[in-house]
């Protein structure tokens, strides 16, 4: 009789589950999704990143960005939200889109980009972050997960981590058990598909074991460890409230940041590969650390 009533509650499920449910067995799934064509289309229509876009502090297209990355991640059924702030006058926003866990919601993993830029089009700097949360955003709404998963395009990053300094002091007592920054991940500084790790040790030790390892097998990629320090990103304010932070970057700079270069529109100026390969890895991190439900 047990069984049957389990049979029965099972097809129920099965019918009332919303339309856009999937399923998937394995994590290879999911990362098997990840599709460079999309990636791409997230920097090069949605992004604001061609030559003469301004995503700065009262840039023409500051704005405009936050509002296109918040419709799409509605458009994938995340419960979506600006998490307003002020800076030297200006009314700021982070984006912030959330899949709630299942089984315990109160445990958070968080990956982000910074969709402000340095007063420039900031193609890799940092539209080719937004573009990875983004697309893993489009697979893995689809799915249920043991754990909850945030999405953050922060903004005002360029002048302090403003944005997500106001974000991790708000949600400092949140179980916030991984934060990753994907900070500039789109351009071939010369040693191709090598990324580069910063977060403080002890505190993202495992953190860092484990997003390495997905990087390098799911991704392809060649990592590089860099240590304690580098406070040049979003996942520092995180640090400093206690929670493990890293940032994902590439290996060792891209010296057209911050200028006008940095958009899409120099002919062979983005790794779009790179990106996506780079995004694989994190998807299937974080499909493993929040726990896939198949």
């Amino acid at each position: 009789m047990a069984a049957r009533a389990a049979w029965v509650i099972a097809i129920i499920a099965c019918l009332i589950a919303p339309a856009w449910q999937a399923s998937a067995t394995t994590v290879q799934d999911l990362v098997n999704q990840v599709s460079q064509t999309s990636y791409t289309s997230y920097i090069t229509d949605s992004l604001y990143t061609h030559a003469g876009d301004n995503k700065g502090p009262g840039g023409a297209q500051h704005d405009a960005c936050a509002r296109s990355i918040l419709l799409t991640m509605r458009q994938f059924g995340l419960t979506t939200y600006y998490d307003p702030f002020t800076y030297s006058g200006y009314n700021c926003k982070n984006v912030v889109g959330i899949l709630p866990g299942v089984t315990r919601p109160d445990d958070i993993y968080i990956i982000s980009g910074h969709y402000e830029s340095k007063s420039n089009p900031g193609a890799d700097d940092d539209a080719s972050g937004v573009a990875a949360i983004l697309e893993a955003a489009r697979i893995m709404s689809k799915y249920h997960f043991e754990a909850t998963i945030i999405f953050i395009a922060f903004d005002i990053e360029e002048e302090g981590m403003i944005g997500s300094t106001h974000y991790a002091n708000a949600h400092k007592n949140d179980n916030i058990l991984g934060m990753i920054s994907i900070d500039m991940i789109c351009y071939d500084t010369g040693d191709r598909f090598h990324a580069n790790l910063w977060g403080a040790d002890p505190l993202t030790t495992s953190l860092k074991s484990s997003l390495t390892s997905a990087l390098v097998t799911y991704g392809g990629l060649t990592m590089n460890d860099s240590g304690a320090g580098g406070n040049y990103s979003d996942h520092n304010p995180f640090e400093n409230v206690g929670k493990p932070g890293v940032m994902l970057t590439e290996w060792p700079k891209n010296y057209s940041m911050h200028t006008a270069n940095d958009n899409v529109d120099i002919p062979g100026y983005m790794d779009y590969e790179f990106g996506t390969r780079t995004t694989r890895g994190v998807v299937a991190y974080l499909a493993t650390a929040a726990g896939l439900i198949p």
